[in-house]
Parts: structure tokens; C-alpha cells; sequence
């Protein structure tokens, strides 16, 4: 038995077409109820629900007092079976949409927490700013066509179409009544994310299944900027609830307001006015998006934040606070079967052993399948996955979806660690368990041969200042271990439309939300010096500089919303301002100049920060400079 439940609050203009899609469901083995709370709906939602009575296997409940999760939790009371499917009132399910949930839970045993695949159905064809501009997912709640059945972290799982083992409520679990829709046009976004991170801090895991479909109801007037801003609002108070939720209580105040949010809708606010006058429609929309998260933001009072135990009503499982790293290591792999080998075995002669190691093969033409198959007979546990040649960034983040541990441990194919890697990440988290990122030293393969190593640029102490690290390219992937949970906090995982940077523009942001970076002096990571890097292409000199000013540009408006955007927008500020100054230099050297001039005032950069740049280049053109790298 499946049990679907959803709440409704003057759902009447998307309830027909989501009923009549439920209609012609296949029922799934053991048959299926479905429950609907009438959330006070004022214009005849609730006698659309009753009219279907005699269609679907239907249960009405009503809950007078608004807000989504208050209602969730009326419906819970009528929940029957071992799965619950929750949705929402704008979908419309495919035909075998609960056969898919009941073989997917089937599938997954070790799971309690599963999110479905959700797809735009657009009310009309959407407008080229809208794909570029807007964050589809926070948005629409929309998932990713790319993300395949396995593991997932819990804050990938959505409203629309997401699952709960029964067992999970049985145990007292409840939708938090603080956060999420209530009937204002200013409540909280994110209910279910508080939902399903607060499961997952105790240990709950998370799946995705693309099999169970449900394509969700995007009206045309959802898809205006004025709609969209609703929402940056909606989802600024939110994401702030969710901060003050995990301890980010201790912010100084300005008139009565977290300081680091007052400066930057400040800043914000005043750039929007330059905008207005000289800027692009992109720019102007982003802008307005920033200032419209940010008041948001302002808008939270500290009594307003969700309790990690206010939503549990019988004694829950015990936490697993404290509890050993458990390094998932990620290693992507194409085409270097002449290195993967000497990669695992690395990972496999940890003094502290790995959790697993999960390889991801994009799109390898060589023998990287045979190797890795000799290395399972050989005894070591590699779970192989394989894709079609998308790119490093994408197959990292097919591995860090499927990973299972707690701590993401990055390692490149052609890249080995020294035995005591993970026992000294593991050391350094025992000893501080509010380290996020942690990260360590690094030696040459040709340095190690030689017996000999640089001395470090960097103390351990600016090894650990999120300034200091966006001062260079001081972090290495291969030396890298990130918390989960962390990666839950990124909007996103690494970009796979930059070919280069893409690890940069993922770390910075890391390094800027985590509670605090460890860094391991003694060098534990071997960087290889292989001559076909895509580093070291000369072809890739200009793409490379524009992914590099790109990636610059992402973090900087990733930045506001985090309490450190004071001082680390200005270092990431003056790098770009450089990289652009070596780019024109470059590109005048290649009669790409115009062509680089344009790009530029579509990516990001101010007409004034490009006018330095021009000036500067020009120095360097008469000066003879032909830059190869940043």
C-alpha cells in the first residue's frame, strides 16, 4: 500500500488537470490511497477534491488554519502503508507513476528518504532570460535531467515529487509548521529541505529515482520577473531560517539587523541604481534578484528559526553528531588507464581506510574498464560507474551523488595520495568538529623525485582564511575532502559549462559557506605533471582566461548572501580586473581583441572595470607581453 498526500490552498486552476492525471494511474501492487488536505482554500478547491471521490481512492481532510507543513502534518495522521509519496497540487503524474515509486523503494532498501524526477510543463514557450538567468531548481523545483537512480543528498530531494518511508513519521518526525507556504505572499521557502537535512543529520539517507515522473505546472504568470522576484524573497527568508537554524546566531547587528546583510543589500541596492542607468537587461534582472533575496533575508527575526528538534513528536533516533569521517573518495576518470591503477591503490593503502572509492569513467575510449575490473579481482572494492564524455565537472558530481559517506574526498585519475592522507584529514576533524573543508599540502611528481619541494607560499594559518585562499589557486582538488553537508549548503555542485576553473569556482564558494577550513601541512598529495594536461594546452590559453574571469564572476554574486562578502568580494574583484587585463593583452595578440571586448560586457564586468583593463592591456601590448596563463 501506497499512501499519496498533498495539501491544496486555492489550488482550483491546477487541481483538475493534477485529479485527472491521478485517474489514470496503474495502481501500484498492494493498491494505493490518496489523501488531500484542504488548507482553507477559499475558491472551491475543496469540493473539486470532493467531486473526485467516486474516481480515486480519496481521502479529504481539512485544516483550517494555513500553512503547507501544518497541513502535511493533519494528513499524516491518515497515512496508511509503508511509503508515502508526497506532492503538490500543480502536478501531473505519469501513468505509471506509483509502479515506478513502489519498484524504486523495492529497489532501494537502505533508503528512507527518495526524490522523484520533475519536469517543467510551461504554461507558454519561456523567455531566453528566463534559462539564463533564473536558478531553475529553486524556482520551479525542478531536478536535473542528468541525475541517475542512487544515492543523493537530501537537499536535491523536492516537494513535488519526493517519497518517505513510513517508518520515518512512525518515529514522531514532522514537517516543521514555522517554515514554508502559509498563505502570505512572504513565507519562508524551503520546508521540505528543512525536512529531509534535519533526517539526514541523523543519520536518514537520501535516493533519486528518474523513474517515477511528474512534470509540474508552470503558469505563464509564474514566469514573469516580477513572479520570480516573489520568490528570491521567499527564498531569501528561507535560506536565512536555515542558517539561524544551524548556529548562525552570532552575527553583529546594525540598527538592529545582521550587519553583513545590511552592507550587502546596500551594495546591491546602489548597483541596481547604476544599472538602471547604463547596464543590460541580465544585469539589471540579477541585480533586482540579489536585492529581492536580501530583504528577504532582513525580513527573518532570530525566534522565527526552525528547531532541529521542534518538529519531532516521539523520541527520535540518536543523532550521529561526532561520529568518524567517512571518506567517500570521487575519482573521475577518461582516457587515463596508463594512471588510474596507481590512483585507487593509493586510496586503497590508506593507514585510515576509505569508506569506498567510486570511480566515474566519462565516456573512456582506452582500457580504464579492464583496469578497473582487474582491480576488483585483485580484492579492491571500486564501485564503477560509467557515463557518455561530459566533462570532469560532470562526472564528479555523478560521484558525489552517488557517494555514500559523510565526507567527499576529491582525487584525480592521474593524481595519488601518500598513505597517511585520510588519517590526517580524519586527525584534523576529531580535533575540530566544525571543520567543513580541509584541504593539504601538495608535492610535484617530479618535486618527490627529486627529493626536494618549494617552501610553502601560504602559512597554515592563511591555509585557513577564505581571503587568503582566493588570493591564488592555493587549493588543489586532489587534496581536497569536503563535508556533505556543506555541498547541500552550494547552490549548486561544480559547473560542467566551464572546461576549465570549474574546481575554483566550486571551492571558493566552499570555502566561503563552511564553518571553518583545516588545512594538513605535511604534503600527502602527489600532483602528476603530465604534458596533455588541459592545463597545460596552449590551444586552451584564451578559453582557459575566460573561464577563469566567468568563474570570478559566479562566486562574486554567489557572494552576497554570505556574512564574509565584505572583504572577500574585493580580492575576487581585483583578480578579475587582472585576469581581464591578461586576457585583452593575449587576445590583442591574437587579433581577438573586439571579439574578447564583447565577451567581457556579457559576462559580468562593468564598462568602467573594462576600461581599466583596456588601458592596462594596452600598456602591455607596447610593452611586448604575451601572457600564456593567469
Amino acid at each position: 500500500m501506497i499512501t499519496v498526500l498533498f495539501s491544496t490552498f486555492n489550488g482550483a486552476d491546477t487541481l483538475p488537470e493534477m485529479l485527472d492525471s491521478l485517474t489514470r494511474l496503474v495502481p501500484p501492487p498492494g493498491g494505493w490511497k490518496l489523501v488531500a488536505v484542504d488548507n482553507g482554500s477559499t475558491d472551491g478547491s475543496g469540493d473539486l477534491l470532493r467531486s473526485s471521490a467516486g474516481l480515486l481512492p480519496l481521502t479529504v481532510l481539512t485544516e483550517p488554519a494555513k500553512g503547507k507543513n501544518r497541513a502535511l502534518n493533519r494528513g499524516l495522521e491518515a497515512v496508511e502503508g509503508d511509503l508515502v509519496v508526497l506532492t503538490d497540487d500543480d502536478i501531473v503524474a505519469s501513468g505509471d507513476w506509483l509502479t515506478a515509486w513502489a519498484a524504486a523503494a523495492d529497489r532501494l532498501p537502505e533508503f528512507d528518504i527518495f526524490g522523484g524526477r520533475i519536469v517543467p510543463r510551461w504554461g507558454m514557450d519561456p523567455p531566453d532570460w528566463l534559462l539564463g538567468e533564473v536558478p531553475l531548481g529553486p524556482v520551479y523545483a525542478t531536478t536535473d535531467p542528468a541525475w541517475t537512480e542512487g544515492p543523493i543528498r537530501a537537499g536535491c530531494v523536492w516537494g513535488p515529487n519526493m517519497a518517505v518511508r513510513r517508518r520515518v513519521f512512525d518515529a514522531g518526525h514532522r514537517f516543521d509548521e514555522r517554515i514554508g507556504p502559509d498563505g502570505t505572499m512572504a513565507y519562508a521557502m524551503g520546508s521540505e529541505t528543512e525536512f529531509t537535512l534535519r533526517l539526514e543529520s541523523l543519520g536518514f539517507r537520501s535516493a533519486h529515482s528518474p523513474a517515477p515522473v511528474v512534470q509540474h505546472q508552470i503558469a505563464a504568470a509564474s514566469m514573469t520577473q516580477e513572479w520570480i522576484l516573489r520568490r528570491a524573497y521567499r527564498y531569501g527568508r528561507g535560506e536565512r531560517m536555515l542558517q539561524l537554524a544551524t548556529g548562525g546566531r552570532s552575527d553583529a547587528r546594525l540598527f538592529g539587523y545582521p550587519r553583513w546583510i545590511v552592507r550587502q543589500w546596500s551594495e546591491k541596492q546602489i548597483g541596481l541604481m547604476r544599472a538602471s542607468l547604463r547596464g543590460t537587461e541580465r544585469e539589471r534582472f540579477r541585480l533586482r534578484w540579489d536585492v529581492s533575496r536580501l530583504r528577504g533575508a532582513l525580513s527573518v527575526k532570530e525566534n522565527e528559526a526552525p528547531s532541529r528538534t521542534a518538529a519531532v513528536l516521539r523520541p527520535q533516533p540518536p543523532a550521529v553528531n561526532g561520529e568518524a569521517p567517512r571518506f567517500s573518495v570521487v575519482i573521475p576518470t577518461h582516457n587515463r588507464a596508463g594512471h588510474l591503477a596507481e590512483a585507487i591503490r593509493s586510496v586503497h593503502d590508506q593507514t585510515y581506510p576509505a569508506h569506498e572509492i567510486v570511480v566515474v569513467d566519462d565516456g573512456s575510449t582506452d582500457d580504464t574498464a579492464q583496469v578497473v575490473e582487474a582491480l576488483i579481482r585483485d580484492g579492491i572494492p571500486v564501485r564503477y560507474l560509467r557515463q557518455p564524455n561530459q566533462g570532469a565537472a560532470a562526472a564528479r558530481n555523478r560521484g558525489i551523488r552517488a557517494a555514500e559517506g559523510n565526507w567527499i574526498a576529491l582525487l584525480d585519475s592521474d593524481d595519488t595520495w601518500l598513505p597517511g592522507k585520510l588519517a590526517a584529514a580524519a586527525a584534523l576533524i576529531a580535533a575540530d568538529d566544525a571543520l567543513d573543508f580541509v584541504h593539504s599540502r601538495c608535492v610535484h611528481d617530479f618535486e618527490l623525485a627529486a627529493g626536494g619541494m618549494p617552501e610553502p607560499v601560504l602559512t597554515v594559518e592563511e591555509r585557513c582564511d577564505p581571503a587568503a585562499l582566493m588570493g591564488g589557486w592555493h587549493i588543489k582538488t586532489s587534496s581536497v575532502a569536503i563535508r556533505s553537508t556543506l555541498l547541500d549548503r552550494l547552490d549548486s555542485l561544480f559547473p560542467t559549462d566551464l572546461r576549465t576553473c570549474e574546481d575554483y569556482e566550486l571551492f571558493w564558494r566552499a570555502v566561503t559557506a563552511a564553518r571553518r577550513i583545516g588545512f594538513s601541512s605535511e604534503p600527502d598529495t602527489v600532483i602528476a605533471n603530465i604534458p596533455t594536461s588541459l592545463s597545460r594546452e596552449d590551444a586552451m590559453v584564451l578559453p582557459r582566461m575566460m573561464d577563469n574571469i566567468e568563474a570570478m564572476s559566479r562566486v562574486i554574486r554567489w557572494l552576497n548572501g554570505h556574512p564574509r562578502q565584505a572583504r572577500l568580494q574585493p580580492i575576487l574583484e581585483g583578480r578579475r580586473y587582472w585576469a581581464a587585463r591578461i586576457l585583452l593583452t593575449r587576445a590583442a595578440r591574437e587579433r581577438r581583441l573586439l571579439e574578447m571586448l564583447g565577451w567581457l560586457l556579457r559576462h559580468g564586468l562593468s564598462r568602467f572595470e573594462i576600461g581599466r583593463a583596456v588601458v592596462s592591456a594596452g600598456r602591455g601590448v607596447v610593452n611586448g607581453e604575451n601572457p600564456s596563463g593567469l
